[in-house]
């Protein structure tokens, strides 16, 4: 345990003289920070409590995870299919179901990282085609709303496609930075584009869709990793009304 802890604070350490760009959370350009993240891939736990529970994690739980998502029991895979033409049948789940198949596929990156292991690699690809596929020609991506025939885009704010937003630019970001590999990131930037088309001008109607914070998280990974000023904008704009909203 003691090897561990060593290894992690002088990698800790090591961090501040030199920029990684590559953390969980990228501020290795940030001005305004004290600590900054070290890259994913830099800490490993040998032994102890955490090795013990991302031994958990790798072998059990985020596996057991993946079956239910992506079978008919979890269906989030399928709405995914659904809404890209490749199977018939109905949305089933939460409103946000998308957003947690995105979390699913951000943990088994962090997997991917400490074990390197291709399968993982191999059906991540294989589901960001199919969300690739199922993704509007405008960029647009909610799979409960574009299956139901009674529902259209931010007719309300409880369909939650801002949740789901949020954390497809925070996986996708963490894919890139894992694997430098951009199928995913190029579906997040060209869905971040549509939200910069649909908010920028402010329309009155769209001024509390902001109410979940994970677009605007989302929003300043995907701005980290890019640096397109544009993603950058409409990050501002949606979280100055939500403030004025909630004030």
């Amino acid at each position: 345990m003691k090897t561990s802890i060593l290894i992690a604070c002088s990698l800790i350490i090591s961090c501040f003289g030199y920029a990684q760009q590559q953390g969980i959370i990228n501020n290795s350009q940030s001005k305004h920070v004290k600590l900054k993240s070290i890259n994913i891939e830099d800490c490993q736990w040998t032994d102890g409590f955490w090795a013990e529970k991302f031994k958990v994690a790798e072998e059990t739980m985020v596996p057991y995870m993946g079956e239910l998502l992506t079978g008919d029991k979890g269906h989030a895979l399928n709405n995914f299919k659904i809404a890209a033409g490749l199977k018939e049948g109905k949305h089933q789940g939460m409103k946000w179901h998308d957003g947690d198949f995105y979390k699913w596929m951000e943990a088994s990156i962090y997997i991917y990282a400490q074990n390197k292991d291709p399968k993982i690699l191999e059906d991540l690809d294989e589901y960001i085609a199919i969300i690739a596929k199922a993704q509007e020609e405008d960029g647009y991506i909610h799979t409960k709303v574009q299956i139901e025939d009674d529902m259209f885009r931010f007719g309300n704010r409880q369909h939650h496609e801002m949740y789901n937003f949020g954390h497809l630019y925070t996986s996708a970001c963490i894919h890139y930075r894992v694997t430098g590999k951009k199928n995913f990131l190029d579906l997040a930037i060209k869905n971040a584009n549509f939200l910069y088309d649909t908010f920028i001008s402010e329309p009155d109607h769209l001024k509390r869709f902001g109410f979940n914070q994970t677009q605007i998280m989302g929003l300043v990974e995907l701005y980290r990793t890019t640096e397109d000023k544009k993603i950058s904008r409409v990050s501002g704009t949606i979280h100055k009304h939500e403030r004025k909203a909630q004030g």
